[in-house]
Parts: C-alpha cells; sequence; structure tokens
C-alpha cells in the first residue's frame, strides 16, 4: 500500500498543485479537498466519496474577501451571521456568481461557502486559492473519525497526519433565499444560536 500520510503542508500544497485531493482535518470533520482552479482534481473528490452528480461542493476560503468573488451579493443579514460565526462552523448558501466553476456546484444557481477555523486551511489557501471541499467519507455514510480509518477507505489519497481540532459533528447549512433562511442541516450550531444573533442586530 503506497504511503500518503503527511505532517508537511508543503506536500499538501503540491499535491493539490498536481491536480490532486488531499484528506485534511476542520474544525468539524476530516474533509477532501482540492483546487477549484483544478477540474480533474474536484471531479476525483467525487469519484472517491462515490457523491451524486447533482450535489454540489464546499468553497473554503481563508477570509470572506477571498469567498466574496464567487457570490453574487451578501444580504446584510447573512453578513452578520458571517462576522459572529466565521472562522467556525456555519455553511452560507448563496446565490453564485459568474465566478463559479458548473463542476463545483453542480450547476446550480448558488454556491456554499465557510472559513472554517483551521490554521492549516488558511496556510494552505494562501497558496493554492480556495478550496472545493466536503466531507472524507462515502456517500451516505457517517464521517469517518479517524486517520487509521481513512487510510484504509482512501489509500491513494494523501491525509494529513493530525487529529481533528473539534468534535466531530458536522457544519450547520444555512442557504439565504427569498429573503430568509432555510436549513439544510443542523450540526455544530443552533437554530437558537443563529437566531439569537441575528435578534440582538435587529
Amino acid at each position: 500500500m503506497m504511503q500518503m500520510l503527511t505532517r508537511s503542508v508543503e506536500s499538501l500544497i503540491t499535491e493539490l498543485r498536481s491536480g490532486n485531493p488531499v484528506i485534511i482535518p476542520t474544525d468539524t470533520v476530516y474533509g477532501f479537498a482540492a483546487s477549484v482552479a483544478q477540474p480533474e482534481a474536484v471531479d476525483a473528490v467525487y469519484h472517491l466519496k462515490q457523491r451524486p452528480a447533482e450535489k454540489a461542493l464546499i468553497l473554503f476560503g481563508a477570509d470572506v474577501e477571498a469567498l466574496r468573488p464567487y457570490v453574487a451579493e451578501i444580504p446584510e443579514a447573512v453578513e452578520q451571521l458571517m462576522a459572529h460565526f466565521w472562522p467556525g462552523a456555519l455553511t452560507v448558501i448563496l446565490p453564485k456568481s459568474t465566478a463559479v466553476p458548473e463542476y463545483v456546484n453542480a450547476g446550480l444557481d448558488t454556491i456554499a461557502l465557510r472559513i472554517p477555523q483551521s490554521e492549516l486551511v488558511t496556510r494552505i489557501v494562501a497558496e493554492t486559492g480556495v478550496l472545493a471541499t466536503t466531507s472524507a467519507n462515502r456517500s451516505g455514510e457517517a464521517p469517518l473519525p479517524t486517520v487509521a480509518l481513512l487510510d484504509s477507505t482512501f489509500p491513494d489519497v494523501m491525509i494529513f497526519d493530525e487529529e481533528l481540532a473539534g468534535n466531530g459533528m458536522a457544519s450547520t447549512i444555512v442557504e439565504w433565499r427569498d429573503s430568509e433562511f432555510l436549513f439544510h442541516r443542523i450540526g455544530a450550531i443552533s437554530k437558537k444560536d443563529i437566531g439569537d444573533v441575528l435578534l440582538r442586530n435587529y
């Protein structure tokens, strides 16, 4: 079996620049990551995960400005949630801009965005640009909680050999549509947490 564990950020960056996906720990779960500018790497993520083609990926950035070009606009209420919960376990879905490649968001009119609380992601994004991501597991199965399980399931993918910083809960996903929030998944951040932030600002 090919040894694909690493503790070198430089090795991850080289792998991403070579058009390959990697697996990284985040503040929620281990995730596949591919450069948004590398369509073959994004395609490999779909293949490895056995993810349906109609399901979009999430874009990881180091800050809001890195992600802003990928959305048509950011409404004030969404800006408030970003300011409070980012970096952190909140994924926001917004209308996409023309900068979003169709191979990342499955041809939808929206794009999912997050800034994880991860120095590793920040360092990678600074070198490779925005990442297209999803949890590192087979589609429909639970996220894999350890490097050993990841290595045995995806032996040909480079894995950053570090434990998760968070509790293994997935991010909460909210969408801004027709001037209101729709909840697609309740994860590490509750509806009450989000409601409290919005109420404090109105």
